[in-house]
C-alpha cells in the first residue's frame, strides 16, 4: 500500500480512463461494468481495473502495463460489452 501511495504521490506524465458503451437495437445505451484507468508514472505504466469475481464479488486490480497490455486490457473492455 506504501509503495502504491508513494507512486500515486509522484509525478504523473500522463494518465487515461477508458470506458465502453453499446446501444442495442432500440437504442438504449448499455455501458459496460466500470472504467479502466491507466497511470503513466516514473516507475512506469499502470492499471487500475475494477472486476467482479466468479462470486459476483468487486475487487480492484492494480497491475504494471506496458502499452501492449493496456491495449490488452482495453480489448477486454469491448469484449464486455459485444458479449454482456
Amino acid at each position: 500500500a506504501r509503495s502504491f501511495a508513494a507512486m500515486l504521490r509522484g509525478p504523473k506524465p500522463g494518465a487515461g480512463k477508458f470506458g465502453a458503451a453499446r446501444r442495442d437495437r432500440n437504442g438504449k445505451r448499455h455501458p459496460a461494468g466500470a472504467a479502466l484507468v491507466y497511470l503513466a508514472t516514473e516507475r512506469g505504466g499502470h492499471t487500475l481495473q475494477p472486476l467482479r469475481g466468479p462470486d459476483g464479488t468487486a475487487w480492484t486490480t492494480l497491475a504494471p502495463a506496458t502499452l501492449t497490455q493496456l491495449a490488452q486490457r482495453v480489448d477486454q473492455l469491448l469484449t464486455s460489452i459485444r458479449t454482456g
